[in-house]
């Protein structure tokens, strides 16, 4: 069996490629090209720690793609990254495993990261300069690193967390993309001096509410992938005007939209596929309200990174 470790990949990673790849990924997976199977979750209340599985194939490719993501929060005290995991290639002739991509979560993280990043440049204005960062995890940072390497304009970034003192021990890093750094533990600071949100915490209970929400902003929610994490409360989909998911399926069960459904299940109606967007390539902003795009993760994007990952390897 032939490893690719992350070492390898990060050589040969290519971002606008990436972002090619991952738009691929999307429109795909809406025009049910790539072929998913359900997802596995795991949760391990006790440590605050999921395990997902996630897989499928595209449509006459050589491999069927296995993925198992781990995210254990408190790995951080132990030195190790909070994101793990693995890939596996199967080849869809003989069912033979014959690739596995030791990427320590690393594909994961960047998928994510880049598919906010992608969504922004999409539907944002030409030009950002601002962004407002609800949390201060991995992705926040990643957020932050590749929104600054598709907009080299950007020049403030916002970040909430409850705890300013985490704020402060991880400031550096973000001034050291070459921007000016606003901390702090009210998100509607956040929310009133930023067109672009993108929100990445575990957290359990909504803190964001439409109240000082801007119009034009696009909010891009990644942390709700489990039907149990919530950052938005439903009224902030309610009153949205664009509502934008990866998957309908996967986020009316798993997304912020699978709490809001609860409360008025016709909010589902108004709510549109990416897929289907970028594949009409109409962005449907308005600049009379806000828009909510809820991203739980799709197979379809690891699917086409491990693609892109073994032809350049």
């Amino acid at each position: 069996m032939k490893i690719i470790t992350q070492e390898d990949i990060v050589k040969k990673l290519n971002i606008n490629d990436l972002l090619f790849e991952l738009k691929k990924s999307f429109i795909y997976y809406s025009e049910k090209k790539i072929i998913c199977a359900p997802i596995t979750q795991t949760h391990f209340s006790e440590k605050n720690a999921d395990i997902h599985i996630k897989s499928g194939y595209l449509k006459d490719d050589k491999y069927y793609y296995v993925k198992i993501a781990s995210g254990f929060p408190d790995n951080y005290l132990k030195n190790i990254s909070p994101s793990q995991g693995v890939i596996i290639a199967l080849n869809t002739s003989t069912g033979i495993p014959e690739v596995l991509i030791k990427d320590d979560g690393f594909i994961t993280d960047t998928r994510t990261a880049l598919s906010a990043t992608l969504c922004a440049k999409f539907f944002a204005s030409d030009k950002i300069e601002s962004l407002g960062i609800m949390g201060n995890g991995i992705q926040a940072y990643l957020n932050a690193k590749y929104l600054k390497f598709i907009f080299p304009e950007l020049k403030n970034l916002y970040i909430y967390g409850r705890n300013i003192e985490k704020l402060k021990n991880i400031q550096q890093k973000f001034v050291d993309l070459g921007c000016a750094v606003n901390l702090t533990d009210d998100p509607n600071v956040v929310l009133m001096n930023n067109k672009i949100i993108i929100c990445t915490t575990s957290s359990k209970e909504p803190y964001l509410f439409p109240e000082h929400i801007i119009p034009g902003t696009v909010i891009i929610a990644l942390g709700a992938d489990d039907g149990i994490k919530q950052e938005l409360s439903s009224s902030v989909i309610f009153q949205a005007k664009n509502v934008f998911v990866d998957s309908l399926d996967q986020c009316l069960k798993y997304g912020e939209l699978s709490h809001a459904v609860k409360q008025k299940p016709e909010i589902q109606s108004k709510v549109l596929e990416l897929g289907d967007i970028f594949a009409k390539n109409e962005s449907y902003i308005s600049k009379a309200g806000y828009t909510v795009i809820d991203l739980t993760g799709l197979a379809a994007q690891d699917i086409m990174m491990s693609r892109y990952i073994l032809n350049e390897l």
